[in-house]
């Protein structure tokens, strides 16, 4: 089955980039670290934003900016929505593996299998983290080059304070990296 892929003008995409960018989902892991996505309150904030931001996935995958300027852009929002699927995914079976261990074992059994397992588990959540956040990163640089090569276009994105901010931010640490 073949999705129509639909073309936005700017300001349109520029809608579908904040809706995504204020997602309470991508909030959340924006600043989540892997105590708070194993912890069962940070694991209902996940199952409860997953549907929603899955919807919004399909609409991004579904539609492509009509500017050509922002097609790399647009091909990295996908990527870093492909990655906050797949670190939810990764607590939230997690999650349910801890609990059928529990339910099967109990006592010391359990403990020497979590001292197997956790490690494991832990380590397959921080790389799945890892890699969100560096997808992140990856289009806040994009979107702070795209401040400095082509402002208009920017602006037409019509982004909140929040994620001028992080740019902003951005565009400082590579000036003070350039050298003099």
């Amino acid at each position: 089955m073949t999705r129509e892929i639909v073309d936005r003008p700017i300001d349109e995409w520029g809608a579908l980039l904040r809706a995504f960018l204020s997602h309470d989902l991508v909030r959340f892991l924006a600043a989540a670290h892997v105590e708070i996505l194993s912890d069962p309150d940070g694991l209902l904030v996940l199952e409860e934003g997953l549907r929603p931001f899955v919807e919004l996935k399909v609409e991004l995958e579904s539609t492509r900016p009509h500017a050509d300027e922002l097609q790399a852009i647009h091909d990295e929002l996908t990527q870093y929505a492909k990655r906050v699927v797949n670190t939810v995914h990764v607590a939230i079976l997690n999650s349910i593996e801890a609990n059928k261990e529990s339910k099967r074992i109990a006592g010391e059994p359990l403990r020497l299998l979590r001292a197997q397992t956790e490690p494991r588990r832990r380590l397959h959540l921080e790389w799945q983290l890892n890699r969100m956040q560096e997808a992140r990163l990856q289009l806040l640089r994009s979107l702070a080059q795209l401040d400095e090569t082509n402002r208009d276009t920017f602006e037409q994105l019509n982004l909140t304070t929040e994620v001028i901010s992080h740019i902003a931010l951005i565009n400082s640490l590579k000036k003070e990296s350039m050298p003099r």
